[in-house]
């Protein structure tokens, strides 16, 4: 008698709060299988798709799903500042006394279409 492997890819709608990594001990725990991956870290206020791969067929391909075109959409809070630059830090309004309109939002927006230069802050879980 054969047995049939659970394998495959599970789409996780992740909530704001837990790391992408503590989705993925869960998903260990409740299925006993250890060899489970995700295609791409979220950030915990982050909530969105977190596409995760079962067993080692799946995790093999999960390069395919890294490489594709993301889609973002952000709240901010505008005229404030945090000294960790997210919700979480010590934060204060600043004194910009330019008027905001939608146009400005826009033009301002736009230059964060497209391929990104980041440089994370030095607080940052970035090892490297």
């Amino acid at each position: 008698m054969e047995t049939r492997k659970n394998t495959g890819f599970l789409l996780v709608n992740k909530p704001s709060g837990p790391t992408s990594h503590d989705i993925i001990d869960k998903l260990r725990r409740i299925t006993g299988i250890k060899k489970i991956g995700h295609a791409g870290t979220l950030d915990p206020f982050a909530s969105g798709l977190l596409i995760v791969a079962v067993e080692r067929e799946a995790t093999r391909e999960i390069n395919k799903f890294v490489k594709l075109d993301k889609v973002y959409t952000a709240e901010l809070k505008l005229g404030a500042i945090s000294d960790t630059h997210d919700r979480e830090g010590r934060q204060q309004t600043t004194d910009n006394r330019q008027q905001t309109t939608i146009r400005r939002v826009k033009k301002i927006l736009e230059k964060f279409i497209g391929k990104q230069a980041q440089v994370p802050p030095m607080f940052s879980a970035k090892k490297v």
